[in-house]
């Protein structure tokens, strides 16, 4: 049996790969889920937490090439901050010869642009807290730990404080594979004119699709089954 292609997947500010767990099932047989862990948590909880984009890149640049380089192609998958770190990471990949041949960025205006809401990074840990609350991006059982709370805040702070700050210098090459931009119809994070910006970040074809929900619209059931696998199979089989 040949070998499949491999998704390398990119979490929200404060994720980790365990975001991404339900979706080796859904994709079965279609892609190898590859979930990359950002230092400070999971697997990485002992390694201090990345505090620029360089730090971030660099810490996930050694994982996603030992998956790619087995891989007989590459896609990536970013939410969030996960989308900018993804842009950045597909040109690392492309450096060491691994060029991906998609990217699918959600939830994230491109790297040229802000976000649509206040940055909230600087808050207090109550008012941060809610602001997340809002998005749907603090489960339930984090809210009733107040142990886990602290452990969720710390690299949720740290990651917001990246993702409120980048932006993609300008004059950089663009990518050479199409991009695919997905975002939940309530999501205020986005707009159309910053999901339309991510078109200027490749010379091929950059399509911008609308679903139902908010932030965290990847994440409901049956999403990465009903629309996720048909997108990257047809991706995986060159249409």
């Amino acid at each position: 049996m040949p070998e499949l292609p491999v998704l390398l997947c990119l979490p929200h500010a404060g994720g980790a790969a365990s975001a991404f767990r339900r979706w080796e099932t859904a994709l079965d047989g279609v892609v190898r889920v590859v979930a990359l862990e950002p230092p400070g948590r999971g697997a990485r909880r002992a390694e201090p937490l990345a505090t620029s984009m360089g730090e971030l890149v660099s810490a996930l640049r050694g994982p996603a090439i030992a998956a790619a380089r087995l891989a007989p192609r590459i896609s990536l998958l970013g939410h969030s901050l996960g989308a900018l770190v993804a842009r950045e990471l597909a040109d690392a990949l492309a450096g060491a010869g691994l060029a991906p041949g998609l990217v699918i960025a959600c939830g994230r205006n491109g790297p040229s642009e802000p976000n649509a809401t206040e940055p909230i990074a600087g808050l207090s840990d109550e008012a941060l807290l809610e602001s997340v609350v809002a998005l749907g991006g603090v489960p339930p059982e984090v809210r009733s730990e107040p142990g886990l709370l602290t452990l969720f805040t710390e690299p949720l702070r740290a990651d917001l404080a990246i993702a409120e700050s980048w932006r993609r210098p300008p004059g950089m090459a663009p990518l050479r594979c199409p991009i695919r931009v997905l975002q939940g119809e309530d999501d205020p994070v986005v707009t159309p004119a910053g999901s339309a910006a991510w078109a200027a970040e490749t010379t091929a074809a950059c399509a911008v699709s609308t679903h139902a929900g908010s932030h965290f619209f990847l994440h409901a059931s049956g999403f990465a089954g009903a629309t996720l696998r048909p997108l990257i199979a047809g991706w995986a089989h060159g249409r």
